[in-house]
């Protein structure tokens, strides 16, 4: 993953890997069969230790499920590299189909945790446009990472921004109690987010002597 966020998908090879990690370049092939799937692999890999780093059996409610995510988006800020070189090749172009359904998965990790909780509750809703929303929401989420990365947003709000646009999301699966509780959520994260200027809007009111 370090070759990755250091040079991109462009500038990573097996080659390179091959001579970094004193592995035959033919092994390699031989495992992978090519450059996209030891990608895949390797951020599968990352989601592995993410995994027991934050395990989702220990968060059975909604709001449990956010809380992880908001930790989840602290130890991202640890990663920046990493998570700029997946956002980069989750809006590219010329992704290869492999790996964009690999990050599609990772942006739907709480999303899919929730499913999982709720899928059965009477409140939630059973006949939407249930892949179309999950394209959106996994969407969003690179959205606000993309930002983030670009400045757009600052550390200090950047979880916060990330659980709102989720427990949004997750508003359009819900109705009744369930849908009552997101609003209490939305209202949790939006209030941390009210009072807090966008970077740009703080370098602007510097600029004014504000």
């Amino acid at each position: 993953m370090a070759l990755i966020a250091a040079r991109g998908v462009d500038g990573f090879s097996l080659a390179d890997l091959s001579r970094r990690a004193r592995v035959a370049q033919k092994t390699l092939y031989n495992s992978f069969g090519s450059k996209e799937a030891l990608i895949c692999a390797a951020f599968d890999f990352f989601l592995e230790e993410q995994a027991v780093r934050f395990p989702a059996t220990e968060k059975r409610t909604m709001a449990g499920i956010l809380d992880q995510l908001y930790e989840r988006c602290c130890d991202f800020m640890q990663n920046r590299e990493w998570v700029r070189a997946s956002n980069f090749l989750y809006f590219s172009f010329t992704v290869d189909e492999e790996i964009y359904g690999t990050l599609k998965a990772m942006a739907l990790i709480y999303f899919d945790q929730f499913h999982k909780v709720y899928g059965d509750h009477p409140d939630f809703v059973t006949n939407n446009p249930t892949e179309y929303l999950r394209l959106q929401m996994a969407n969003a989420a690179h959205g606000t990472v993309h930002d983030w990365l670009m400045g757009r947003i600052s550390d200090r709000v950047f979880p916060d921004a990330v659980c709102l646009g989720v427990v949004t999301a997750m508003m359009s699966f819900v109705s009744g109690d369930l849908r009552r509780e997101a609003g209490r959520l939305v209202e949790r994260y939006a209030a941390r987010l009210r009072d807090q200027p966008l970077p740009s809007q703080d370098s602007e009111a510097s600029a004014s002597g504000e």
